[in-house]
Formats: structure tokens, C-alpha cells, sequence
């Protein structure tokens, strides 16, 4: 048998679909399939180096040392559950693999139960999400297997969840595997009695005020456009052009798009063009109650059509994210860097290096930021957080810190070269000399 999982672990929680209506309905098939659907789980569990820990009913619980392994058990054991002749009726499971720091310390009568009582709640609760037939992972365990996983699997974003005994709105992301279903209705969590929905933004065509009809093209480049860069933002869902482009040249109550759409938020504008110059006003607006989130109007001279749209859309991009995902913070992150691929993977290795800091884990932010980096060379955030990452490895005992700070401190010092009125490079910089015991240049740093 495997080592118990500790320290890092990944949770597999498991459920059947409808168990309780297949028990009244079909209870002369109940144990027959249940022995066989216990029987796979173990399968995929054992073949990728897990544990099952728990088995309830139809509940299964089990850890996994990391969770790569944990995500292609879950593969696994769904692909054995589809292509499995059921009697009567199909079985179809739902999992949730969530990720956080645990201990195995069973007490009398659960030997291998766990501590780490949040990252199991959240596996529970992250199950209980998906619909069967369903993989479901935190963002822990998605921002530890990004890097990892095989061709055929693949990370799908679902957005932010509410769950009930979770303070803060948890984002969820779905396995897709190329053999297996992979389209399912949209997640709805419930918290208490209220049912949640994930941050939806609906960009509807801009509007040609303009008395020249040419510029029509230059407002759908810009709806366009938007669209495909709020999809860059991680936590909220956008519905696709041609869905947007049906309501072009209609008069639409933005509380329809709740109804047609399922959309939280609406972004609306209007473009006029006066000689040289192009005047542009946008608007966010709460779809639910119809009232203004936020509005802004942009001048600019007409000199480089494509510049003009592209700096417009990096501001509204920019302050949607801030307003509706990131905070305040987003705004120094956007403006490090426009490569959407390069951001994703700043955002998920910060979120390892500030939950998750394990000698394996602080490695793989370590790999995400310099691939980061490698993308768009000249994101100040990625050297930054790179440079946090080098100084976690003598914290962690696996470097020593006679190589480690200097390295760290040069990865810094590029990030004050790129932009030396960034303050978290500075921070960066000013912490790694305190560590390496240089006081004086650390204070200019810091004040």
C-alpha cells in the first residue's frame, strides 16, 4: 500500500447521481451496483497512488500525495464508470478534488481519517457542485496540475463558487477529458437558501454615433475585441460574439440579458467621431437592477485606429478586473503585462506561493512564473513573485541561503530595471537584503 498522503494532500470526495431515487426505485440493484462502483473507484485510486480513507454508502473519500495523481484517478475511474454495462440504469458519479495541508492522525476507530478539516470541506462541497458524470476541482489543485497534465485533459474555468461554510466565493474548475462528456448545465451553488450565480458579463455591439457609417467597422473591432479580453479574466464567464452580435441594432433592456443569458453584469457603449478625433463612452451596468456599476468616456486622436482600440479595451479590461475580480491590485498586474496566457499563470502560481508553500509546490510556481516570463519578458509581476519563490526554498530547507537570496535578489533587481516606480519590486528587493542581513540598503529599499 502507498505511504498515507500528509502534508500537501489532495482530496477525492465521490458520489452517485440520484443515489436515494435509484434506492426506492431499483432496490434489488442497489448493492450489485454499489460493490461495483466501489470496485472501480479503488481500481483508480490504487493504479495512481491514493488511499481511500472512507466509503459510506456511495460516498467514497480518498488522498492522494499530489494532485495530478488525484485528477488522473478521477479520469480514470470515470472512464471505467462510462464504458461499464450497468444494470437497469446507468451509474453516474460526481467528483470533487480539492487540495490544502492535512495530516493522516486517525483516532479510535478511524485510523486513516485526516486533519485538515477545510481542504476535505471543500472537496465535499466542491463535489456536491458538479453534476454526474463530472470532475470538479479547487483552485489549489488547478493551479498545482496546470503544468502537468497530459494532452488529453484539460482545465475548463467555471468561476467563482459560494458555498455554504466558506466566507469568500470559491472558483471551481472542471476536468475535460477528450473522451469523455464534457458539456453539463451551469454550476448553481446554494448557500443557505440562495442560489448563487457565477459573475456573467454580457458585451453588447457598440453603438456608431458617428455620422460616417465606416466607423460601424471600427465599433464591432472594438466589441470584439472586449469581448475576447474580459475572457482573459479569470472568475467570470463571457458569452461569445455571435451570441452578442444578435442583439446588434436593437433596443435591448439590459435586464432581458439576466433572462436570455444568465448575466450578472452588461457593458454597453457608444463611439462618435468629430474630424481627427473619436470620442468613446462605456458603461457597467448591474443587469439585475439596471443601475450604473461604473462609466467612463475616453478622447483620443485618431492618429492609429488599432492603437486607439487597443488602449481602449486595456482600460476597460483593466478596470472590470478591478471592480469585479482582483481589487485594486489588478490594476498594477494589467498593466505589467497584455499577454492573457502569461497573467493566468502569474495569478495561479501566486495563489501556490501564498496557500501552498511545500518544496514541490513552491518548484512548480517557480516553473509558472518563468514560463510567464518567457511569454511576455517584460512582466514586472512575474520576476517579482519569482523572486518570492526563490526565497521560499531556504524557509523550506531545501536551498541554501548563501545562493538562494542572491539568485533572488537579481531576479528582483530585473523587475525594478523593467519599472523602477513599482513599489512591489522594491518591497521584493528590500526583504530579500533584510534576509541576507544588508540593513542599510534594506531600509531604502522599504521607506
Amino acid at each position: 500500500m502507498s505511504a498515507l498522503a500528509k502534508g500537501t494532500v489532495s482530496f477525492l470526495f465521490t458520489d452517485i447521481e440520484g443515489s436515494t431515487k435509484l434506492a426506492n426505485e431499483n432496490p434489488e440493484l442497489l448493492p450489485g451496483l454499489l460493490s461495483r462502483y466501489h470496485s472501480i473507484l479503488r481500481q483508480s485510486v490504487k493504479a495512481n497512488e491514493g488511499h481511500v480513507y472512507r466509503i459510506a454508502g456511495d460516498a467514497i473519500c480518498a488522498a492522494f500525495q499530489t494532485a495530478l495523481n488525484a485528477v488522473k484517478a478521477a479520469v480514470h475511474a470515470q472512464r471505467l464508470l462510462y464504458s461499464e454495462s450497468w444494470p437497469g440504469v446507468p451509474v453516474r458519479v460526481r467528483i470533487g478534488i480539492a487540495t490544502g495541508t492535512a495530516q493522516p492522525g486517525g483516532t479510535e476507530g478511524f485510523p486513516d481519517e485526516y486533519s485538515g478539516y477545510s481542504a476535505q470541506a471543500l472537496a465535499n462541497r466542491v463535489m456536491s457542485a458538479a453534476f454526474g458524470g463530472q470532475i470538479l476541482v479547487s483552485q489549489a489543485t488547478a493551479a498545482l496540475v496546470r503544468l502537468e497534465l497530459p494532452d488529453d485533459i484539460s482545465l475548463r474555468e467555471m468561476g467563482p463558487q459560494r458555498f455554504k461554510g466558506f466566507a469568500s466565493p470559491e472558483p471551481v474548475w472542471q476536468v475535460v477529458a477528450s473522451d469523455l462528456p464534457n458539456q453539463f448545465p451551469q454550476l448553481c451553488t446554494v448557500v443557505g437558501d440562495a442560489h448563487i450565480q457565477p459573475t456573467t458579463i454580457g458585451v453588447l455591439p457598440f453603438v456608431n454615433l458617428s455620422e460616417d457609417p465606416e466607423q460601424a467597422y471600427f465599433c464591432d473591432g472594438l466589441t470584439e475585441d472586449l469581448i475576447t479580453e474580459l475572457a482573459t479574466i479569470g472568475s467570470i464567464h463571457v458569452p461569445a460574439r455571435n451570441t452578442m452580435f444578435t442583439y446588434k441594432g436593437k433596443a435591448v433592456n439590459v435586464q432581458q440579458l439576466t433572462n436570455d443569458l444568465g448575466a450578472t453584469h452588461v457593458v454597453e457603449g457608444s463611439v462618435r467621431k468629430r474630424g481627427n478625433e473619436i470620442r468613446i463612452n462605456v458603461q457597467l451596468i448591474d443587469a439585475k437592477s439596471g443601475n450604473h456599476v461604473w462609466a467612463k468616456r475616453f478622447d483620443c486622436e485618431l492618429t492609429n485606429l488599432f492603437q486607439v482600440q487597443d488602449e481602449v479595451v486595456e482600460g476597460i479590461v483593466t478596470e472590470l478586473d478591478v471592480r469585479l475580480v482582483n481589487g485594486e491590485q489588478a490594476r498594477a498586474w494589467r498593466r505589467s503585462t497584455r499577454n492573457a496566457e502569461a497573467y493566468d499563470l502569474f495569478r495561479q502560481a501566486q495563489f501556490i506561493l501564498q496557500h501552498l508553500q511545500t518544496p514541490p509546490n513552491v518548484e512548480h510556481a517557480r516553473a509558472m512564473l518563468e514560463k510567464a516570463e518567457a511569454l511576455d519578458p517584460r512582466f514586472v509581476a512575474a520576476y517579482v513573485w519569482h523572486a518570492h519563490a526563490l526565497c521560499w526554498r531556504p524557509m523550506l530547507g531545501v536551498e541554501d541561503p548563501a545562493t538562494a537570496f542572491p539568485a533572488a535578489l537579481t531576479i528582483a533587481e530585473k523587475a525594478i530595471g523593467l519599472d523602477d516606480l513599482s513599489g512591489e519590486s522594491h518591497m521584493a528587493k528590500g526583504q530579500i537584503l533584510f534576509f541576507m542581513k544588508d540593513l542599510t540598503a534594506a531600509e531604502r529599499e522599504l521607506l
